[in-house]
């Protein structure tokens, strides 16, 4: 966009690389949020499993030490902070978008106002202009959107490629040489 710019004006390229470096930083700043949220969520949702898992394989002796109540008081805490962790992921996704918005119609006022108001580059040029960033910044932002979902649903799958690490690091054993017939039954 700042080489196009650079044909009509060097004001224009200025205040295309002005508005895309402001934009790059400040949607940078989001998706790092959207990022922290995601790996909130995928914590939350790791220990809610485990202690839903631990409680299930012990049900016997929690049932017979009457503990019902305190686990069930443990399980509504850990889904609060998995609610609280999911909020804080769709604000963040959502603000990513709202942000992204509002984010370019200020960038581009602060552009329109340099370019017209204090370099008196014809209205034209800017015009001209204009329609190529509008094009471009489309284009851009559904590549950012799709970033940020990347970024989102990271970690969830780095904690899914550890899993696979963990399982085949450690394999269990198998000692028996023999094949299982079934000739009759089991």
């Amino acid at each position: 966009l700042g080489i196009v710019a650079l044909f009509v004006s060097w004001k224009l390229a200025l205040t295309a690389y002005l508005i895309g470096g402001a934009m790059t930083l400040a949607l940078g700043f989001l998706v790092r949020v959207s990022r922290r949220a995601g790996w909130r969520q995928t914590e939350r949702t790791r220990d809610l499993i485990v202690f839903l898992n631990d409680t299930l394989i012990n049900i016997k002796p929690v049932k017979a030490m009457a503990r019902q109540t305190a686990f069930a008081n443990l399980l509504g805490e850990r889904i609060a902070k998995l609610r609280r962790a999911l909020r804080q992921q769709v604000v963040s996704r959502e603000g990513l978008t709202a942000g992204q918005d509002v984010l370019l119609a200020l960038v581009l006022g602060v552009g329109l106002y340099l370019t017209v108001g204090v370099w008196r580059i014809p209205i034209s040029e800017v015009l001209v202009t204009g329609v190529l960033i509008n094009r471009l910044v489309s284009g851009i932002g559904k590549i950012q959107r799709a970033y940020q979902k990347a970024a989102l649903f990271e970690s969830a799958y780095l904690s899914a490629r550890e899993l696979i690490a963990e399982a085949t690091a450690a394999p269990e054993p198998n000692p028996g040489r023999a094949e299982a017939r079934l000739e009759r039954e089991v």
